[in-house]
């Protein structure tokens, strides 16, 4: 309850818990929307390891891709191990684009929130 001056000496008590409600509304809601911003840099760090980590897999299955192509073409890998090492490349360029993928939603994920908030604050 908190007093409030009414004329000169009179005073009426006036119950501040019609606004309690709204303060812890509003706590909870900067509460809730701390823990939310830091699970989607959480997110957006670990799609961009996952996108980093895809990317090297490109590299080492292209590597690989390479040195059987070599060794078919001199006779010492089969045509099904030269196909078995291209459908890994393909496979490791579809996980990419993938890990991709989650970063870009990661990331606008991330926006939206900072967007929304930034809007709530105005």
């Amino acid at each position: 309850y908190v007093r409030a001056g009414k004329g000169g000496d009179q005073y009426d008590l006036i119950c501040l818990d019609i606004m309690m409600p709204e303060i812890n509304n509003l706590a909870d809601t900067e509460d809730a929307l701390k823990i939310q911003h830091r699970q989607l840099k959480y997110n957006l760090s670990s799609a961009f390891e996952s996108f980093e980590n895809q990317k090297k897999n490109i590299e080492v299955n292209q590597r690989l891709l390479d040195n059987i192509s070599k060794k078919y073409e001199q006779g010492m890998a089969s045509s099904l191990d030269l196909t078995n090492s291209g459908t890994n490349l393909i496979s490791a360029q579809s996980s990419y684009v993938q890990a991709l993928m989650e970063v870009v939603s990661a990331q606008i994920a991330l926006e939206e929130l900072l967007n929304m908030s930034t809007i709530s604050k105005q």
